[in-house]
């Protein structure tokens, strides 16, 4: 079944050598930190091996720290994440399966007896789907959408109160430029 997969997608590709982008852009996340927080918003980079219908992501995602007043003090979080997919793709669309592991790294200020800082990690897995505009030969445009379960959550507290939980679903939208490396 795989090889039948495989063998159509390459059939239906347009560009069916292997060549590889490089890709930078923006990401915006929902349902990644706790209720009361400003949306988060960061940058994105990473690469794209295409061969034939099939494609292979590789990219890292950092969200700008994020700070909320809590009571009398204050709490930050942030993320950064490594992503890994492997894509199907009839140009311009693909459809991908994704991983991913972050490590969320929170901090507070006056909302426990101490000052703290800590890092939990997620691990998540989900669908993936883009649309690429090519802007010229060797350049364009990625827009894409990503919807993640997540496997493992980060998780805070003092003593045994949970401060924060990550959600069990987590997505995000993007939109990057990219470049052909080669």
């Amino acid at each position: 079944l795989l090889s039948l997969v495989v063998g159509i997608g390459a059939l239906a590709s347009a560009e069916p050598s292997a060549h590889l982008r490089v890709l930078v852009g923006a990401v915006v996340p929902f349902g990644t930190l706790p209720g009361g927080f400003p949306p988060a918003i960061g940058p994105v980079g990473g690469i794209v091996w295409y061969r034939g219908a099939l494609a292979f992501d590789a990219e890292l995602a950092f969200l700008v720290p994020q700070t909320r007043e809590i009571g009398d003090g204050r709490a930050t979080i942030g993320s950064l994440a490594a992503r890994a997919a492997l894509c199907w793709r009839y140009h311009p669309l693909s459809l991908c399966g994704l991983t991913s592991i972050a490590g969320v790294f929170a901090s507070g200020d006056n909302v426990a007896p101490t000052d703290r800082s800590d890092l939990g990690l997620e691990i998540g897995v989900g669908p993936r789907g883009s649309v690429d505009l090519t802007l010229g030969d060797s350049a364009g445009m990625r827009i894409f959408g990503t919807l993640e379960l997540m496997a493992r959550r980060a998780e805070f507290a003092v003593g045994r109160d949970a401060l924060f939980t990550a959600p069990g679903v987590r997505g995000e939208l993007a939109i990057a430029s990219w470049l052909r490396a080669w």
